[in-house]
């Protein structure tokens, strides 16, 4: 497969904030070439759940509606604990740090999980992008890339009312 010319990842405002203060501006993504997995080649397959537009949409929605109860949105705070923990254990931040980041994310309110757009030029993550294993995927023949790091001045990020 040729090289995709762009990449998009749908993360949280707060995930991106969160990276920005403590982590130094380094983020990572989860990436997939395809926008919007409906308007895919007939031959590759992006679920929902690895589809960089139905994710914007359903965090939009989900925050707009005020849903307390997401499993969507617990996911993603556990995902910013989880990566908080690794970076702790790496010793790129402290525990204080850490503290911080976990009252920050247990305590912010659901606005803060709005979605925004990653879109990431493909040569400028060139030699970072590990294309997702076939256990990682949505789907085995979906599109999936992780970009780790992903220094800030490598992306737009982007905040669309869809």
């Amino acid at each position: 497969m040729k090289e995709p010319l762009l990449l998009y990842s749908t993360n949280t405002w707060l995930a991106y904030a969160i990276a920005e203060r403590y982590y130094a501006g380094v983020h990572f993504a989860w990436c997939s070439p395809v926008y919007d997995g409906t308007r895919a080649d007939a031959h590759v397959n992006i679920p929902p759940s690895s589809s960089p537009a139905d994710l914007y949409r359903l965090l939009q929605d989900e925050v707009e509606r005020g849903e307390q109860h997401s499993l969507v949105l617990r996911a993603k705070r556990d995902g910013l604990l989880r990566g908080a923990n690794r970076r702790r254990a790496e010793g790129l931040i402290n525990h204080t740090q850490f503290d911080d980041i976990k009252r920050t994310v247990e305590g912010s309110p659901l606005n803060d999980f709005r979605p925004v757009l990653y879109v990431i030029p493909y040569d400028r993550v060139r030699g970072t992008v590990v294309e997702a294993s076939i256990e990682e995927r949505a789907h085995p023949f979906s599109i999936e890339y992780k970009v780790n790091p992903l220094p800030r001045d490598c992306f737009d990020m982007l905040e669309l009312k869809v």
